[in-house]
């Protein structure tokens, strides 16, 4: 029930037997009876009038017709997966009527034309009233995906709008399609037309040749045999569009190239008997190792002149077992690691190229925690140099590359080798080379297989030592490794 509240009771007056009489009725029964008007007034008013309510019996306002043909692209998952993005927004728009792609190339070979043709087109158009067609092409250009959808209007072929969507990866260009297509497109096709029963853009022959075409038939079920054998030719398609992409990376000069490697390495110090009887050789067994190097080309990113084959050279390793073996078999901890940096010149030789590298690297092998009765066998080695070496890189086939190396150093320092103890006054040189086998099995992405030789010899005299001359010390090493190698091409 509701409130009842006596002291905010009103007076109203009203006639009985020629006198007044005066009852006090509460003010929450006021309240309720304006609450209750003034919602009466607001149905009144919020209810459209009869003439303005829509007709219970009104025809449904009807859709367009589209047809979107495949999308052009390299390979073609791409230009599929970008066209049903497309297909998603407008279905999802719910203002056009998407037709089979199918169901218009039947229509025109029962209409013998072709709908690569404006007047082709024109004819499919008119028996199936399609409004607007739809192109597409995508491709890619270095690390840049774009994608070119077209517009044209079913009654006379021409071009109502294009739209080109741009981003770093075929997925970003789909999800842009499937976001903002009819933000751009969709003006367009709402002026699109189909053309109508009486359209003067058909010429005589056209009109006489719909009459004799008749209404389409349904195209016939596909055969399994026909799809399955259709679906692996377009498989083999794409995969020969990725092989091609893949060889023509290879082939492109590289902006920035980083190889992880790892393997086992070897190491071999022999010092002369004649100075030291009582060290036999020190021989090193397989041992893992891992190496990094990255060659990078700042400018081309942005360009293609002389600079852009001016780079950096950066290398580093180190060995990961925690002890080595002499020729007694005596194990002791060791730490091995080295580090370069230096310039790159590139020379490019059509598919092939040739690199000047020249820089400073350094070299490590320390014995840990020895103790004294291991302290005379062997010295610790710290190699500083200056190395000039040149490179090569040669493509084999669409998908192999060969790339080459043989460099010299300049021992500029060798540690305790070169100390009072062991060499005094004595200089040192190397060199190495190296070899690798590359297989791109990606645009970006190669897998490496390769060895490299080093070698140090130290003698007296000329500060320019010998390396392959049998001096005081000689110093040997072998890595064999398999890596990949991830790319990343220059400008387009």
């Amino acid at each position: 029930m509701f409130p009842f509240f006596p002291p905010a009771a009103l007076p109203c007056a009203c006639g009985y037997g020629g006198g007044a009489l005066r009852v006090k009725i509460p003010a929450s029964w006021w309240a309720l009876a304006l609450l209750c008007a003034g919602f009466s007034a607001y149905r009144a008013r919020a209810q459209p009038p009869a003439s303005e309510a829509p007709a219970p019996n009104a025809a449904p306002v009807e859709k367009k017709s589209v047809v979107v043909f495949p999308f052009e692209s390299s390979p073609r998952r791409v230009g599929e997966k970008v066209r049903a993005r497309a297909l998603r927004s407008l279905r999802k728009s719910g203002k056009v009527t998407v037709l089979s792609q199918r169901v218009a190339q039947s229509s025109a070979a029962q209409a013998q034309s072709d709908l690569e043709t404006n007047a082709g087109r024109r004819l499919v158009a008119r028996k199936l009233g399609v409004a607007a067609w739809i192109e597409g092409r995508v491709s890619v250009s270095g690390s840049r995906w774009s994608a070119v959808i077209d517009v044209m209007n079913g009654g006379d072929g021409r071009l109502l709008a294009e739209w080109v969507v741009q981003g770093s990866s075929e997925k970003s260009v789909g999800r842009k399609v499937e976001r903002h297509f009819w933000e751009h497109l969709g003006p367009a096709l709402e002026q699109a037309r189909a053309p109508d029963s009486l359209s003067r853009d058909l010429s005589l022959d056209e009109k006489s040749h719909l009459q004799e075409i008749g209404p389409p038939e349904a195209p016939p079920p596909p055969d399994p045999k026909v799809e399955e054998a259709r679906e692996r030719a377009a498989e083999k398609r794409e995969q020969e569009a990725f092989a091609q992409r893949a060889a023509k990376s290879l082939e492109r000069p590289q902006a920035l190239e980083i190889l992880t490697a790892f393997g086992w390495m070897e190491r071999r110090l022999a010092l002369s008997d004649a100075l030291f009887p009582q060290s036999p050789t020190y021989h090193l067994r397989a041992a893992p190792a891992f190496h990094l190097h990255l060659r990078w080309y700042p400018w081309a990113h942005f360009t293609h002149t002389f600079f852009a084959h001016l780079g950096i050279d950066l290398q580093f390793g180190m060995g990961v077992t925690p002890s080595e073996q002499n020729g007694t078999a005596v194990a002791y901890p060791t730490r091995v690691w080295n580090f370069g940096i230096g310039g790159r010149g590139r020379i490019p030789l059509g598919r092939h190229e040739l690199v000047g590298v020249l820089g400073y690297g350094m070299e490590g092998y320390a014995f840990a925690d020895r103790g004294i009765i291991l302290q005379p066998l062997y010295p610790d080695t710290l190699y500083r140099f200056v190395r000039a070496s040149v490179e090569g890189k040669f493509i084999l086939a669409p998908r192999w590359a060969a790339r080459v190396a043989l460099g010299w150093s300049m021992v500029l320092d060798a540690g305790q080798l070169q100390t009072e103890a062991w060499l005094p006054d004595s200089y040192g040189g190397g060199i190495e080379g190296r070899v690798g086998i590359g297989y791109r099995f990606h645009p970006r992405l190669e897998l490496e297989v390769g060895a490299l030789a080093r070698r140090y010899a130290f003698s007296k005299g000329s500060r320019l030592a010998n390396p392959l001359a049998v001096g005081l010390a000689a110093d040997r090493s072998f890595y064999a490794f398999l890596g990949l190698l991830w790319t990343m091409p220059n400008t387009p």
